[in-house]
């Protein structure tokens, strides 16, 4: 599946960019058009290239902040923000008796508007740490044929 390169730069890319289609879950309604990508399939590959997570490969979270986004009106009216969830963090893993480092960010929407109204998600927290996790390994090439449009081919997936 997963080529294994002779160029010590790129073997680490080489060795996770295909990704197993069983762990992508095609665009559906409300995905953006985007496939859905298994964030513990990439914790996987992570823990099987590096090693267990804390001792291999792991994170720091740098920041966590909310910021407005765009204006929307609430049931009443009366127009509000979108409230986005924002974390900082530094991906570390150890490769070669080095460690290495990635910053990254990842964002979900905490307060937004549904067809039912104004609406929080409790999760939050959790979904915006996953996405600066897998952006930070996506760096390192893991999946790098789902964040490269390839699962949008019918031919790549065949």
């Amino acid at each position: 599946m997963n080529k294994v390169s002779n160029d010590k730069n790129s073997r680490v890319w080489d060795s996770v960019s295909t990704t197993d289609p069983a762990h992508v879950t095609p665009p559906g309604k409300g995905m953006n058009g985007l496939s859905a990508l298994s964030a513990y399939y990439m914790f996987q590959q992570a823990t099987k290239t590096f090693g267990p997570c804390g001792i291999g490969w792991g994170y720091e979270e740098v920041s966590e902040e909310y910021k407005l986004g765009e204006i929307i009106e609430n049931a009443g009216g009366e127009p509000t923000h979108v409230v986005n969830h924002i974390v900082r963090i530094k991906l570390w893993y150890m490769l070669d008796g080095e460690r290495g480092e990635i910053p990254a960010i990842g964002s979900t929407k905490y307060i937004t508007k549904n067809k039912w109204g104004m609406t929080s998600d409790e999760e939050v927290a959790k979904k915006s740490l996953t996405d600066a996790i897998k952006k930070a390994l996506s760096m390192l090439g893991f999946c790098a044929d789902v964040y490269m449009g390839k699962f949008d081919d019918p031919d790549y997936i065949a």
